[in-house]
C-alpha cells in the first residue's frame, strides 16, 4: 500500500470521503495520525506490552513486522570515556556517529538495541567477541564481584545518554564496535506533484518542496516505458546552489513526456503491516476528533490486530 492509498483507506474507514460531516481532516492531519500509529506499532512489536505478551522475534510474524527497520552499523569512533578517571577501562561510542559498515554516512537514526559485538586487542592477539549488556544499577555490584567483573576477553556494555559504554579488563583495548538495532522509521507524508515540461535538452523545475524525497513517474515517454535512455535527473534539497529544484538532462533522446515528480514519503514497514497501521491510525483519530467511541489508552486495548 502506498501513502495515497493509505489516505484513501483512512478516509473510508473514518467515513470522511467527500462528506460534509464535521470535522473534515486535512492530509497533513492524516499524516500525523499515520506517523503516530507507526510509532506505537514499532514500540508494541518491539516490546511485550501487547495482548500476547510477545516481543520482537518471538514469532515469525513479529520478525517480519519490523524486518525492514533492522540495521547493522559500526562505530564512527571509539573514545576513552570519563570513567577512566576512576581507574576503569571504559570506552565510549556515540550513537549519533554510527556509520555503515563500509564507513559511509547513514541516513537513519538508532532507536532500539538488538545486539552488539566488539573487536578487542590484547598484546599480539585480536578477535571479535560478543558483549554482556548490564543495567546501570548493576554496574557497581559487578565491579565489586570478583566472579562477574570483566576478565579475559569479556566486555560489559551499558547505556548512558546517547552513548554506549564498553567496560573491558584493564589489559584489553576495544578498537571497533558493531551494533544491530531497530532504526527510527521515516515520517510518512502525502506530498505534492509537479508536472515536467516536454522540452529537448535540459529542463529545470523550480520551487519544489522537499526535492530530496522525490519519486519519478513517467506516463508516456517517447522511447517506450520508463525514462528514456540517457536521461539524468538531479534533485536539490534545501542546501547549496539551485535549492529546491529538479534538473532533467537528456542529450540522447527527447526529454520525458508527462513526467510527474511526487514528493510523497512512503511506508518503510513491511507491506503486510500497512492495513494494521491505517486501522490503528483511524482508532487514534476517532478518539481525538470524534466523540469518545473508542479508547486507545492504555496501549493494550488498541493492539488486538496481530
Amino acid at each position: 500500500m502506498n501513502i495515497r492509498n493509505a489516505h484513501i483507506n483512512f478516509k473510508l474507514f473514518l467515513d470522511k470521503i467527500d462528506s460534509e460531516a464535521y470535522p473534515e481532516i486535512s492530509p497533513e492531519e492524516i499524516d500525523v495520525f499515520l506517523n503516530e500509529s507507526i510509532r506505537r506499532f514499532v514500540k508494541v512489536r518491539y516490546g511485550r506490552n501487547n495482548i500476547y505478551k510477545t516481543g520482537f522475534e518471538t514469532t515469525q510474524k513479529r520478525i517480519d513486522d519490523l524486518k525492514e527497520l533492522v540495521k547493522t552499523n559500526k562505530a564512527g569512533s571509539i573514545e576513552t570515556s570519563d570513567y577512566s578517571l576512576t581507574g576503569l577501562n571504559v570506552y565510549e561510542v556515540d550513537l549519533a556517529t554510527l556509520t555503515e559498515l563500509d564507513g559511509s554516512t547513514t541516513s537513519y537514526k538508532y532507536q532500539f538495541h538488538l545486539k552488539s559485538r566488539v573487536h578487542i586487542t590484547k598484546e599480539n592477539c585480536d578477535l571479535w567477541t560478543g558483549v554482556t549488556e548490564i543495567t546501570q544499577d548493576k554496574f557497581n555490584r559487578v565491579e565489586k564481584d570478583p566472579f562477574n567483573k570483566p576478565e579475559g576477553g569479556e566486555v560489559l556494555m551499558f547505556f548512558e545518554g546517547n552513548n554506549i559504554y564498553l567496560r573491558a579488563a584493564q589489559d584489553i583495548v576495544v578498537d571497533d564496535f558493531i551494533t544491530t538495532f531497530i532504526k527510527q522509521p521515516k515520517q510518512v507524508k502525502l506530498g505534492t506533484t509537479v508536472l515536467g515540461d516536454s522540452v529537448l535538452g535540459t529542463n529545470i523545475i523550480s520551487n519544489v518542496s522537499d526535492a530530496q524525497n522525490m519519486r519519478i513517474f513517467v506516463n508516456d515517454p517517447i522511447s517506450g516505458p520508463g525514462i528514456p535512455e540517457g536521461t539524468t535527473i538531479v534533485a536539490k534539497g534545501n542546501e547549496g546552489s539551485a535549492i529546491n529544484t529538479i534538473t532533467i538532462s537528456n542529450n540522447a533522446t527527447t526529454t520525458v513526456l508527462g513526467a510527474t515528480f511526487d514528493t510523497s514519503v512512503e511506508f518503510e514497514l513491511s507491506d503486510h503491516t500497512h492495513d494494521e497501521i491505517v486501522q490503528m491510525a483511524v482508532t487514534i483519530a476517532l478518539e481525538n476528533l470524534e466523540s469518545r467511541r473508542v479508547q486507545t489508552q492504555p496501549v493494550l486495548n488498541e493492539n488486538k490486530i496481530e
